[in-house]
């Protein structure tokens, strides 16, 4: 699998975002149902969705590389032309990313049902009641688990490399914090998840079991010399990196399922993500049991090795 291009490359070619195409409405039904987009949508509400709103970008992303796992599945035979669509208009993410001829086809037009991770099934069944009514795009919202961590070499090529390409304004960006004397994919990332609020208070007990954790991964798998810290707080980001020597981007944090996130706070956001999808090795440890999504993912999709700590941080510790 060809790497995709680093920011240094692509910043030395021109980059021209195409014209978003809208087609009427009374396209969308087609009678060669071999010929289907169904849309993932990225956006801050959903009908439908357990809590009203999205759960972020790596659960969306997560979801992304499911829905295209199960229509090579379950969908394949009846259905082997089935197109996915990531459709960001909806989000303050839309101007940090390149958006390709005519992928942004419904958005606002109606409300977008969402499917969490435990319905499956129920998916299965709206999918298919769409395509037998002959349906030929169909947004949808999900965070579906996939059976397989590692995406195909069909969904990085037609997916990734297609809609998850930085905007020329996010790699000038990019360029003016990635240090000019690192190349790409010659350092390694810790990411920590302290858990929401993002941005919240971090106690010091926490700041100390986020070392115990790390110490543990580098024990069996040591860093490069240049290692990078990645964090959901700044202020724990600068802490982590002062105990261990690393170093770090001058990035805020934001949660991109937050309803006051803007456009300025997603920059960071994306500049994080790409920052993790040029590193070497990514290190990993979170609050959850699930971890992060979001550093799992920039690593996954772009073929960059990926350590996730299967022992989680403490959220319980105040002092």
């Amino acid at each position: 699998m060809s790497p995709p291009l680093s920011f240094h490359q692509r910043a030395n070619q021109q980059i021209t975002p195409r014209p978003v195409q809208r087609p009427p409405l009374d396209h969308r039904r087609n009678p060669d149902t071999s010929k289907v987009k169904v849309v993932h949508v990225f956006q801050f509400v959903y009908s439908g969705h357990p809590n009203g709103v999205n759960s972020g970008l790596g659960d969306f992303l997560r979801g992304s590389w499911a829905l295209h796992e199960l229509f090579r599945t379950s969908f394949k035979r009846q259905y082997p032309n089935i197109e996915l669509v990531l459709d960001f208009s909806n989000h303050a993410s839309k101007e940090h990313l390149v958006s390709p001829a005519g992928h942004s086809l419904l958005a606002s037009s109606r409300p977008v049902p969402y499917y969490s991770l435990n319905e499956k099934s129920q998916l299965i069944q709206y999918l298919s009641a769409q395509l037998q009514r002959g349906t030929s795009v169909i947004p949808i919202g999900t965070n579906l688990q996939p059976t397989q961590r590692t995406p195909s070499r069909e969904f990085i090529e037609t997916v990734v490399k297609k809609y998850l390409q930085p905007s020329p304004s996010l790699i000038t960006s990019f360029l003016t914090v990635f240090p000019k004397d690192i190349a790409p994919h010659s350092y390694d990332v810790v990411h920590i998840r302290f858990g929401d609020p993002v941005g919240g208070t971090v106690s010091f007990c926490q700041l100390a079991d986020a070392t115990k954790k790390l110490l543990g991964l580098f024990g069996r798998d040591p860093p490069l010399r240049e290692v990078f810290v990645v964090a959901d707080n700044v202020q724990a980001k600068q802490a982590v990196s002062e105990k261990f020597g690393f170093r770090a981007l001058q990035t805020e944090v934001a949660h991109s399922a937050g309803r006051d996130t803007n456009c300025a706070s997603m920059r960071d956001v994306w500049i994080d993500f790409f920052f993790i999808s040029n590193a070497r090795k990514v290190y990993s440890v979170s609050a959850y049991h699930h971890g992060s999504g979001f550093s799992e993912w920039a690593a996954r999709f772009h073929n960059v090795e990926f350590i996730q700590s299967s022992r989680l941080l403490d959220k319980s510790c105040k002092y």
